[in-house]
């Protein structure tokens, strides 16, 4: 894998795992309760929210069903309205991005859009 994929990589993970994490102190879960609802290891959750590594589809099912919430949830379909546009605040922040930002960004949606 080259340095710009890791990379890539490396950022849908932690943005995953802030979302795991945001998730789970909304419910007022702690990282054990969330653990065991979701049938994984704390260790495991632990290493999801810093974003030290990718969640497999599977776990990322597990996490919504035990947080009852929908995968689209997870992944913020916010940033898009009813028509399927991009929302206007997102667009707002999205230009404030350094152009590398924002290509993290797009390889992010394109990486969610196709799992």
């Amino acid at each position: 894998m080259t340095d710009p994929d890791k990379e890539r990589k490396n950022k849908i993970a932690k943005y995953i795992g802030s979302n795991i994490f945001q998730y789970r102190k909304k419910k007022g879960y702690t990282r054990e309760e969330l653990a065991e609802k979701s049938n994984l290891s704390s260790n495991h959750i632990y290493e999801l929210e810093m974003g030290n590594c990718m969640p497999t589809t599977i776990t990322l099912i597990d996490i919504c069903n035990a947080l009852k919430i929908s995968l689209s949830q997870l992944i913020d379909t916010k940033l898009f309205d009813n028509d399927n546009n991009l929302s206007e605040n997102f667009l707002e922040d999205f230009f404030k991005l350094t152009e590398k930002e924002k290509n993290s960004v797009i390889q992010l949606v394109k990486f969610l859009a196709n799992n």
